[in-house]
Protein backbone atom coordinates (compact mmCIF):
# COMPACT_ATOMS: atom_id res chain seq x y z
CA UNK A 1 0.00 0.00 0.00
CA UNK A 2 1.28 3.74 -1.01
CA UNK A 3 0.74 7.00 0.64
CA UNK A 4 1.78 9.99 -0.60
CA UNK A 5 4.03 12.07 2.65
CA UNK A 6 3.00 16.03 1.35
CA UNK A 7 5.59 17.71 3.45
CA UNK A 8 8.39 15.59 2.53
CA UNK A 9 7.40 15.05 -0.97
CA UNK A 10 8.04 11.38 -0.64
CA UNK A 11 6.02 8.23 -1.33
CA UNK A 12 5.87 5.62 1.43
CA UNK A 13 5.01 1.93 0.74
CA UNK A 14 4.61 -0.55 3.34
CA UNK A 15 4.33 -4.32 3.05
CA UNK A 16 1.96 -6.45 0.77
CA UNK A 17 2.16 -10.36 -0.57
CA UNK A 18 4.74 -11.67 -2.67
CA UNK A 19 3.21 -14.22 -3.72
CA UNK A 20 4.67 -16.32 -1.28
CA UNK A 21 4.26 -14.42 1.83
CA UNK A 22 3.76 -11.60 3.43
CA UNK A 23 6.06 -8.11 3.70
CA UNK A 24 7.02 -5.94 6.68
CA UNK A 25 9.39 -3.67 5.12
CA UNK A 26 8.86 0.51 4.83
CA UNK A 27 10.19 1.74 1.61
CA UNK A 28 9.93 5.39 0.21
CA UNK A 29 9.96 6.79 -3.10
CA UNK A 30 11.64 10.29 -3.81
CA UNK A 31 11.03 10.86 -7.32
CA UNK A 32 14.37 9.52 -8.58
CA UNK A 33 14.69 6.07 -6.71
CA UNK A 34 13.72 3.55 -3.92
CA UNK A 35 15.40 3.68 -0.73
CA UNK A 36 14.60 0.51 2.25
CA UNK A 37 13.75 2.59 5.53
CA UNK A 38 13.24 -0.65 7.77
CA UNK A 39 13.39 -4.07 6.21
CA UNK A 40 11.90 -5.42 10.03
CA UNK A 41 9.96 -3.09 13.10
CA UNK A 42 7.10 -1.04 13.51
CA UNK A 43 3.73 -3.32 11.88
CA UNK A 44 3.80 -7.02 11.42
CA UNK A 45 3.86 -7.84 7.38
CA UNK A 46 0.88 -7.90 6.49
CA UNK A 47 -1.45 -7.20 3.46
CA UNK A 48 -4.70 -5.73 2.13
CA UNK A 49 -4.12 -3.12 4.46
CA UNK A 50 -4.89 0.61 3.78
CA UNK A 51 -2.69 3.90 4.37
CA UNK A 52 -3.18 8.14 4.31
CA UNK A 53 -1.18 10.72 4.80
CA UNK A 54 -1.95 13.12 7.65
CA UNK A 55 -0.79 16.17 6.31
CA UNK A 56 -1.64 18.03 9.61
CA UNK A 57 0.65 16.12 11.95
CA UNK A 58 2.84 15.02 8.93
CA UNK A 59 2.66 11.08 9.94
CA UNK A 60 1.08 8.41 7.35
CA UNK A 61 -1.76 6.34 9.22
CA UNK A 62 -1.74 2.89 8.42
CA UNK A 63 -4.76 0.43 9.60
CA UNK A 64 -5.98 -2.76 9.26
CA UNK A 65 -4.83 -5.83 6.77
CA UNK A 66 -4.07 -9.08 6.71
CA UNK A 67 -3.54 -10.30 9.64
CA UNK A 68 -3.58 -7.70 12.65
CA UNK A 69 -6.76 -6.40 11.11
CA UNK A 70 -7.59 -4.51 14.13
CA UNK A 71 -4.26 -2.54 14.52
CA UNK A 72 -3.77 1.81 13.59
CA UNK A 73 -0.08 3.01 13.22
CA UNK A 74 1.71 5.86 12.47
CA UNK A 75 4.91 6.69 10.44
CA UNK A 76 6.82 9.96 10.79
CA UNK A 77 9.14 9.68 8.17
CA UNK A 78 11.66 7.83 10.77
CA UNK A 79 10.00 5.46 12.65
CA UNK A 80 6.51 3.44 13.10
CA UNK A 81 4.49 4.07 16.27
CA UNK A 82 1.23 2.04 17.01
CA UNK A 83 -1.98 4.19 18.31
CA UNK A 84 -4.88 1.93 19.14
CA UNK A 85 -6.88 -0.23 17.47
CA UNK A 86 -10.25 -0.56 16.67
CA UNK A 87 -12.52 -3.57 18.13
CA UNK A 88 -13.41 -5.24 14.32
CA UNK A 89 -10.20 -6.20 12.27
CA UNK A 90 -10.54 -5.15 8.40
CA UNK A 91 -9.20 -5.34 5.28
CA UNK A 92 -9.79 -4.13 1.54
CA UNK A 93 -11.18 -0.77 2.93
CA UNK A 94 -10.34 2.84 2.18
CA UNK A 95 -8.13 5.32 4.52
CA UNK A 96 -8.55 9.49 3.28
CA UNK A 97 -7.21 12.42 4.91
CA UNK A 98 -9.84 14.80 5.36
CA UNK A 99 -8.13 18.14 5.58
CA UNK A 100 -11.34 20.24 6.93
CA UNK A 101 -11.87 18.22 9.64
CA UNK A 102 -8.60 17.15 10.09
CA UNK A 103 -8.84 13.39 10.64
CA UNK A 104 -8.50 10.26 9.00
CA UNK A 105 -11.86 9.04 7.44
CA UNK A 106 -12.53 5.12 6.50
CA UNK A 107 -14.67 3.51 5.11
CA UNK A 108 -16.15 -0.05 4.02
CA UNK A 109 -13.62 -3.08 3.87
CA UNK A 110 -14.64 -6.66 4.92
CA UNK A 111 -14.26 -8.45 8.13
CA UNK A 112 -12.82 -12.03 8.54
CA UNK A 113 -14.83 -12.10 11.34
CA UNK A 114 -17.13 -15.81 10.21
CA UNK A 115 -19.08 -15.29 8.62
CA UNK A 116 -16.94 -12.66 6.67
CA UNK A 117 -18.49 -9.47 6.02
CA UNK A 118 -18.71 -6.65 3.80
CA UNK A 119 -18.65 -3.23 5.18
CA UNK A 120 -20.43 -0.22 5.08
CA UNK A 121 -19.57 1.72 8.41
CA UNK A 122 -18.06 5.38 8.05
CA UNK A 123 -15.71 6.03 11.06
CA UNK A 124 -12.77 8.38 11.90
CA UNK A 125 -9.32 8.17 13.62
CA UNK A 126 -8.42 11.76 15.14
CA UNK A 127 -6.28 13.89 17.73
CA UNK A 128 -6.97 15.93 19.60
CA UNK A 129 -7.06 19.47 17.66
CA UNK A 130 -6.43 22.82 20.69
CA UNK A 131 -8.75 26.16 20.45
CA UNK A 132 -7.46 28.98 21.88
CA UNK A 133 -8.46 32.26 23.61
CA UNK A 134 -6.06 35.19 22.92
CA UNK A 135 -6.57 38.57 24.59
CA UNK A 136 -5.81 41.80 22.71
CA UNK A 137 -6.43 45.18 23.57
CA UNK A 138 -6.38 46.57 26.86
CA UNK A 139 -9.75 48.04 28.95
CA UNK A 140 -10.74 51.29 30.20
CA UNK A 141 -10.54 52.22 33.82
CA UNK A 142 -14.07 52.42 35.86
CA UNK A 143 -15.00 54.43 38.57
CA UNK A 144 -13.82 52.18 41.43
CA UNK A 145 -12.20 49.41 39.25
CA UNK A 146 -11.04 48.24 35.76
CA UNK A 147 -12.87 45.39 34.31
CA UNK A 148 -11.35 42.45 32.56
CA UNK A 149 -12.39 40.00 30.05
CA UNK A 150 -11.20 36.54 30.72
CA UNK A 151 -11.62 32.81 29.94
CA UNK A 152 -10.69 30.18 32.32
CA UNK A 153 -10.03 28.14 29.48
CA UNK A 154 -6.76 29.92 28.08
CA UNK A 155 -4.83 26.52 27.83
CA UNK A 156 -7.58 24.48 25.47
CA UNK A 157 -9.89 27.27 24.02
CA UNK A 158 -13.74 26.83 23.14
CA UNK A 159 -13.75 22.70 22.12
CA UNK A 160 -16.95 21.46 19.94
CA UNK A 161 -19.43 20.12 21.59
CA UNK A 162 -18.82 21.51 25.11
CA UNK A 163 -19.55 24.74 27.12
CA UNK A 164 -16.94 27.16 28.08
CA UNK A 165 -17.16 30.11 30.44
CA UNK A 166 -16.33 33.95 30.16
CA UNK A 167 -15.45 36.16 33.40
CA UNK A 168 -15.42 39.79 33.62
CA UNK A 169 -14.05 40.78 36.86
CA UNK A 170 -14.26 44.19 38.37
CA UNK A 171 -18.02 44.16 37.30
CA UNK A 172 -19.78 45.46 40.39
CA UNK A 173 -23.68 45.18 38.50
CA UNK A 174 -23.95 44.03 34.83
CA UNK A 175 -22.10 43.31 31.67
CA UNK A 176 -23.20 42.81 27.87
CA UNK A 177 -20.75 41.18 25.82
CA UNK A 178 -20.39 41.72 22.45
CA UNK A 179 -19.48 38.92 19.99
CA UNK A 180 -18.34 39.62 16.33
CA UNK A 181 -16.69 37.62 13.37
CA UNK A 182 -14.36 40.56 12.68
CA UNK A 183 -12.05 42.72 15.55
CA UNK A 184 -10.93 44.72 12.22
CA UNK A 185 -14.35 46.27 10.38
CA UNK A 186 -17.42 47.60 12.04
CA UNK A 187 -20.18 48.49 9.53
CA UNK A 188 -17.25 49.35 7.01
CA UNK A 189 -15.28 51.22 9.69
CA UNK A 190 -11.74 50.22 11.00
CA UNK A 191 -11.41 48.59 14.85
CA UNK A 192 -10.33 49.66 17.24
CA UNK A 193 -13.77 52.37 17.21
CA UNK A 194 -12.74 55.55 19.24
CA UNK A 195 -15.97 55.84 21.67
CA UNK A 196 -15.28 59.14 23.26
CA UNK A 197 -17.79 60.63 20.87
CA UNK A 198 -20.14 58.04 22.70
CA UNK A 199 -19.59 59.35 26.03
CA UNK A 200 -16.59 56.73 27.34
CA UNK A 201 -13.39 58.69 26.60
CA UNK A 202 -10.54 56.28 26.79
CA UNK A 203 -12.94 53.15 25.54
CA UNK A 204 -12.80 51.54 22.70
CA UNK A 205 -15.07 48.95 20.81
CA UNK A 206 -12.68 46.16 19.50
CA UNK A 207 -15.42 43.53 18.15
CA UNK A 208 -17.83 43.79 15.29
CA UNK A 209 -21.37 44.15 16.82
CA UNK A 210 -22.82 40.60 15.42
CA UNK A 211 -24.41 39.53 18.75
CA UNK A 212 -25.20 40.71 22.26
CA UNK A 213 -25.91 39.54 25.44
CA UNK A 214 -26.03 40.55 29.06
CA UNK A 215 -25.29 38.99 32.60
CA UNK A 216 -25.08 40.02 35.80
CA UNK A 217 -22.59 40.07 38.27
CA UNK A 218 -22.46 38.13 41.64
CA UNK A 219 -19.38 39.21 44.19
CA UNK A 220 -17.52 41.14 41.66
CA UNK A 221 -17.24 39.18 38.75
CA UNK A 222 -20.05 38.38 35.95
CA UNK A 223 -20.08 34.99 34.12
CA UNK A 224 -21.22 34.13 31.19
CA UNK A 225 -21.88 30.33 29.71
CA UNK A 226 -20.48 30.00 25.81
CA UNK A 227 -21.70 26.61 24.45
CA UNK A 228 -20.63 25.33 21.37
CA UNK A 229 -22.73 23.05 19.06
CA UNK A 230 -21.78 19.39 19.08
CA UNK A 231 -21.00 20.16 14.79
CA UNK A 232 -17.29 19.06 14.05
CA UNK A 233 -17.46 21.60 11.58
CA UNK A 234 -17.03 24.06 13.66
CA UNK A 235 -13.62 23.21 14.21
CA UNK A 236 -11.32 25.97 13.48
CA UNK A 237 -13.81 28.60 13.59
CA UNK A 238 -12.62 32.23 14.51
CA UNK A 239 -14.88 34.73 16.79
CA UNK A 240 -14.24 37.75 18.72
CA UNK A 241 -15.60 38.75 22.14
CA UNK A 242 -15.42 41.88 24.07
CA UNK A 243 -17.53 43.30 27.50
CA UNK A 244 -18.99 46.32 28.54
CA UNK A 245 -19.62 46.98 32.03
CA UNK A 246 -22.15 49.21 33.34
CA UNK A 247 -20.89 51.79 35.66
CA UNK A 248 -22.52 54.89 35.74
CA UNK A 249 -19.76 56.85 37.64
CA UNK A 250 -17.13 56.41 35.36
CA UNK A 251 -18.00 58.36 32.22
CA UNK A 252 -21.34 60.15 30.72
CA UNK A 253 -22.13 56.75 28.78
CA UNK A 254 -22.31 54.91 31.81
CA UNK A 255 -20.09 51.97 30.50
CA UNK A 256 -16.69 50.71 30.31
CA UNK A 257 -15.32 48.56 27.98
CA UNK A 258 -13.14 45.45 28.21
CA UNK A 259 -9.91 43.94 26.50
CA UNK A 260 -11.03 41.56 23.59
CA UNK A 261 -10.51 38.02 23.06
CA UNK A 262 -10.10 36.02 20.21
CA UNK A 263 -11.37 32.78 19.91
CA UNK A 264 -10.36 29.43 17.90
CA UNK A 265 -12.85 26.55 18.23
CA UNK A 266 -11.11 23.60 19.01
CA UNK A 267 -11.97 19.66 19.81
CA UNK A 268 -11.32 17.06 21.71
Amino acid sequence: TLAYDLGRGRAVMFGGFDGISRLGDTWEWDGAGWQLRLATGGPSARSRHAMAHDFGRSVTVLHGGVPDGTETWEWDGAAWTQHGSTGLPKFDHTLVYDGRLARTTLFGGRTPVNPATVLAAVESYSHPVPGSYLPFGSSCPGSTSTAHLQAPALSHGPLVGQTEVLHVSGATQRAFFVFGWSNGWQNGAPLPLDLAAYGMPGCALRVSTDHTTSAFAQNGVVSLSVSVAPDPFLMGVRFFVQAFALDLAANPGGFTATNGLAATVGRN
